[in-house]
Parts: C-alpha cells; structure tokens; sequence
C-alpha cells in the first residue's frame, strides 16, 4: 500500500502484518466515540455540536473565516473545510 503524503492527518495502523493509514477524524471516531462528519456545509446549530464550541463562539470562528454562504435569504451554510484551514491558524 502506497504511504499517504500527508502525515499529519494519518494514523498508522498495523494489524496482521499489514500497515494501514487512516485519516484521524476517523479513526478517533471508530476508537474513541467521537463523531465524525465529512460533510462540506453545515448550518450554525450543528456546526457548533460538531466542534464543541458554544454558538456565539461558533458564529464568531465562522464570520472570521470567510467560511459563511448565503445561498437563499432563509438558508445559512457554513463551509467545514475553509473553516478548518482557518482553525489550523491557531495551532500551537
């Protein structure tokens, strides 16, 4: 199996023999119980569930990062990914 580029975001899993990488959403969702969401948008209320945050605090990381859509006058959607690149900023 060819190495991913990106190790950052791997896991390296060993199991019989055979090394397996996995990206780390996923596997601290399958071993740890946190949930896990591919989704590209999300609306405020489940965007805050989905990184633990307070709604304020949310609605705060979203109008910094430029990650807020407005498709229609009554439909909000926050973009995950931009949103993540933004967070990534502030990484220790």
């Amino acid at each position: 199996m060819r190495e991913p580029k990106d190790y950052d975001n791997m896991v390296e899993c060993h199991y019989k023999g055979a090394v397996v990488y996995v990206p780390s959403k996923l596997f601290a969702s399958m071993t740890m119980n946190v949930a896990y969401n591919p989704k590209k948008y999300v609306r405020y209320n489940e965007g805050a569930k989905m990184y633990g945050m307070s709604l304020n605090s949310f609605k705060e990381f979203v109008k910094q990062s430029g990650a807020l859509y407005h498709p229609t006058e009554k439909i909000v959607l926050i973009n995950t990914r931009k949103l993540d690149d933004y967070l990534e900023y502030f990484k220790d």
